[in-house]
């Protein structure tokens, strides 16, 4: 992770330093080659009454029939009413109702939908699409034995996640959903910033391209977005000629989910960000859609005054698209939608809207609204900030090694070289201070000291992407992943020197902690590289946090609570 600093006023350098007092996020580009999606089986649950449900082959899918059983494995019709699916209140669609399971994430045996077939052996997949709604009646405890929501393998009645060759999603906690392929546990995660809602539709899709695992979660009204990027190179499963499919619970009945789904597929191949909202739309009827956004927070330092996106009613099997009746759009709890510039592409059904008054070097929290004509709603919500990438920046895991020594511009990669920190040691008391004993529980720490909670941690973590590390990844360093300081605990120290042009700057954090944390920020004024140092505070980072993967940006404050300048010419060593 890295803060950074933005000049005061007359300067254009953005000093970033990500200090660890969380965890900071791997960038991982695909490199797979496009290939066309295949769709290898759909479930709809529209067949009721029974105590079986037929996949949906329109789409050249296998056919396959999933057996409906309670927790004692006697067939039962778990068939919703009609109006239960996606979008039932409009096209009366059906779901696969597990709503009655009781005891949720005790362990209690509870329903399941099972199929063992050949239709099911798809040999060896190297890359494929999930997709699942679902709409949860309950959730877990936090440690639960939580439901699962789609297993896939060759292991037949014992079929369940984390085991070899087999594909499966599961509840983890209130606000997590676990992607496992192989024995991955998990291969990749969501966490989302609340617990998942109560009777809402929640779409999730769970794409691998050969080389990273991509989550995109959607709902009913809103488009389906990237969540979560995940590096999981070369990975495979062998379904061979026979397996078993689970879904709402594993193999032995005793993980069933508590509530609805709907439109279950798996695809084989890849597949974009709008071959996974083409999917989401199909299944909600043509709800208008937010697409087009920028900046979209899939970077980090978006820096632009302008906000755009497109209001779009889609056409499909349901009909023609309707024309858009509304747009609104809060920016920073403030409605902003008569600032709007609308321009019609066409048709009333597609309108592109730009907004000019984006401010410079802040997080901006943006929610948009879009209705029709029939009164479909569509919506999106995007976090971003607009902080310069030409800023000045340095990653908090980049502290000096080797008794003050540092590297000025280094490079940040998967791999040791003297033009990176990467695995380079450095002195207790001189270069950092640990504090007392804590982590050590990564191997793929970024400097030397995993594995020992009383060196400087510095484990590999997810945050929002920076094209630095894109860029790098493009050249060739495939494994690259971010890194953060990690673990901290009370007098914890680093100390970063570099060669800073001469100028008064503001200095950001990108920071998380569970609950609240306060972090002091100086300046060596003698004694680098040595164990007899003195240094003047600069200020603090002081901020509440939900979670050690949420990360956000925060100012140094002086010590009545002003943006902190600090003055810089040349060599310097900050400490953090």
């Amino acid at each position: 992770m890295f803060a950074r600093t933005i000049p005061a006023r007359s300067q254009q350098y953005l000093f970033s330093l990500i200090t660890g007092l969380a965890m900071g996020v791997g960038f991982i580009l695909s490199g797979s080659v496009a290939r066309a999606q295949a769709n290898l089986f759909k479930f709809d649950f529209e067949d009721a009454p029974g105590t079986a449900t037929a996949s949906d082959t329109s789409l050249g899918g296998a056919s396959v029939s999933l057996s409906l059983k309670n927790g004692a494995n006697t067939a039962t019709d778990y068939h919703g009413a009609i109006g239960s699916g996606v979008s039932g209140q409009i096209n009366g669609r059906r779901a696969l109702d597990f709503s009655s399971t009781t005891g949720y994430g005790t362990g209690a045996a509870g329903p399941n939908a099972i199929a063992t077939s050949a239709a099911l052996g798809f040999g060896t997949v190297t890359s494929f699409i999930v997709t699942e709604w679902i709409k949860p009646t309950a959730l877990p405890a936090a440690a639960a034995l939580d439901g699962r929501l789609f297993v896939l393998g060759p292991n037949a009645l014992t079929t369940d996640v984390n085991a070899p060759d087999t594909i499966g999603m599961k509840i983890q906690a209130p606000n997590q959903i676990n992607f496992h392929i192989n024995n991955g546990n998990p291969t990749a995660t969501a966490i989302f910033p609340a617990n998942l809602p109560l009777n809402q539709w929640l779409f999730i899709a769970f794409v691998y391209d050969g080389t990273n695992v991509l989550i995109y979660q959607g709902s009913e009204t809103s488009a389906a977005t990237l969540i979560s990027t995940t590096a999981a190179p070369g990975l495979t499963c062998n379904l061979g000629t026979t397996s078993t499919l689970c879904i709402g619970n594993r193999g032995t009945r005793v993980r069933p989910f508590a509530g609805f789904m709907d439109d279950v597929r798996f695809y084989t191949n890849s597949g974009s960000a709008s071959f996974v909202e083409n999917i989401r739309q199909e299944a909600v009827g043509g709800a208008p859609a937010v697409t087009g956004i920028y900046p979209d927070g899939s970077l980090l330092q978006q820096a632009t005054n302008k906000f755009v996106f497109t209001a779009n009613s889609p056409s499909g099997i349901w009909g023609p698209g309707k024309n858009i009746t509304n747009i609104t759009m809060v920016l920073n709890g403030v409605d902003v939608s008569s600032q709007l510039v609308l321009v019609t592409n066409g048709t009333p059904a597609n309108i592109s809207a730009s907004f000019n008054g984006l401010q410079k070097d802040q997080t901006n929290n943006v929610s948009i609204t879009v209705r029709d004509a029939s009164g479909l709603i569509g919506t999106a919500t995007v976090v971003f900030d607009t902080f310069s990438p030409t800023y000045f920046t340095w990653e908090a895991e980049e502290f000096d090694h080797d008794s003050g020594q540092f590297i000025d511009a280094p490079l940040y990669t998967s791999y040791q070289t003297n033009g990176s920190y990467n695995g380079f040691d450095s002195v207790e008391a001189v270069d950092t201070h640990k504090g007392a004993a804590s982590g050590a529980a990564q191997a793929s720490d970024y400097r030397a000291g995993s594995l020992d909670a009383t060196r400087t941690q510095t484990p590999a973590v997810t945050d929002t992407q920076r094209q630095k590390f894109l860029d790098a990844i493009a050249a060739g360093d495939a494994s690259l992943v971010d890194h953060v300081v990690g673990f901290w605990s009370s007098a914890e120290w680093q100390n970063y020197t570099r060669t800073f042009p001469a100028g008064k700057y503001n200095v950001y954090g990108r920071l998380s902690c569970g609950a609240s944390a306060t972090l002091t920020f100086s300046q060596v004024t003698s004694g680098q590289g040595t164990t007899t140092q003195t240094t003047t505070n600069l200020g603090t980072f002081s901020f509440t946090g939900t979670s050690f993967s949420t990360y956000q940006w925060i100012p140094l404050r002086d010590g009545v609570g002003n943006l902190a300048s600090v003055n810089l010419a040349g060599v310097s060593t900050m400490r953090g």
